[in-house]
């Protein structure tokens, strides 16, 4: 459960960061690192299943971005 409220946390701070960035690019850098920092540190603590969920997930987003960006 820690890893899903971490996972959580990291894509609240980039929505933040991302509003930040407009405003004040320190802000937005810091809160960039901290997100990605809470995110690697909640991928490193899930359960395998979710962590090859959660890669396939990203892969095939990729993969619809990709085609989208074709067309």
């Amino acid at each position: 459960m820690l890893w899903f409220i971490l996972f959580g946390l990291a894509i609240a701070g980039i929505a933040i960061a991302r509003h930040l960035h407009l405003i004040d690019e320190i802000y937005g850098l810091a809160f960039y690192c901290a997100s990605s920092l809470a995110a690697l540190w909640g991928l490193a603590v899930a359960p395998s299943e979710a962590q090859i969920s959660l890669g396939l997930l990203t892969l095939g987003g990729l993969q619809l971005q990709a085609r989208r960006l074709k067309s």
